[in-house]
């Protein structure tokens, strides 16, 4: 059941989101994706690539490049922000 979309926005007419709190430092990354890259990318080699890449547009575009590099099987939507 890993592929069933359990809540989505315009699905119903309220959406509850889900909300998580974390100690953020400057310099950490926050990164928001779908699973068209984290279904094509190992958490290791994400991490190698965050920690590499200053620029959060080019982090976002070369994250979708290795995955779909990768086999890109499903689409792939990435947000990253730095603090």
């Amino acid at each position: 059941e890993r592929n069933m979309i359990t809540r989505a926005v315009g699905g119903d007419p309220t959406v509850r989101p889900d909300f998580f709190r974390f100690d953020l430092e400057p310099g950490d990354v926050i990164l928001l994706a779908t699973d068209g890259l984290f279904g094509e990318l190992e958490d290791d080699v994400i991490c190698r690539m965050v920690s590499a890449e200053p620029s959060m547009h080019q982090l976002a575009s070369d994250l979708v490049e290795a995955a779909n590099v990768h086999g890109g099987r499903d689409n792939i939507s990435v947000v990253c922000i730095r603090i």
